[in-house]
């Protein structure tokens, strides 16, 4: 379901260090199968156990979408199925989205009461 797990979180980095500083000219950001990206590993949660650890994680997601928001060159999300929770996040944060006939874009977590992650915020936030 391309779940925003700590490895794709890694593996997402590593390529966007590998783009920076190069002349690129676009990046495109899309899925595989019928997922573009299904939003947090939710059993990554489950390992949230103090406000410290709930700190981090709420930065280390917010300092991710603000990369991709930041960057020199244009991003497009190509949302090819399923964008949700912080998959709808990862597309918001580049600067163009397409959509196929069969993207279903959609915050499930504002359905449990929560409130949708870090996307909301700008690519410079406030002191």
């Amino acid at each position: 379901m391309n779940a925003f797990t700590d490895e794709l979180h890694q593996d997402f980095v590593r390529v966007l260090e590998e783009l920076d500083g190069r002349q690129v000219r676009a990046a495109v950001i899309t899925g595989n199968g019928p997922y573009f990206q299904a939003g947090g590993d939710m059993s990554r949660f489950l390992e949230i156990e103090s406000v410290e650890d709930a700190k981090a994680f709420v930065e280390m997601a917010q300092g991710f979408m603000d990369r991709i928001a930041a960057l020199t060159f244009p991003t497009i999300a190509a949302v090819n199925g399923y964008a949700l929770g912080g998959g709808l996040e990862i597309a918001l944060a580049c600067d163009v989205r397409i959509a196929s006939r069969k993207a279903t874009l959609g915050l499930p977590e504002s359905g449990t009461g929560s409130s949708p992650g870090p996307a909301g915020r700008s690519a410079s936030p406030a002191s």
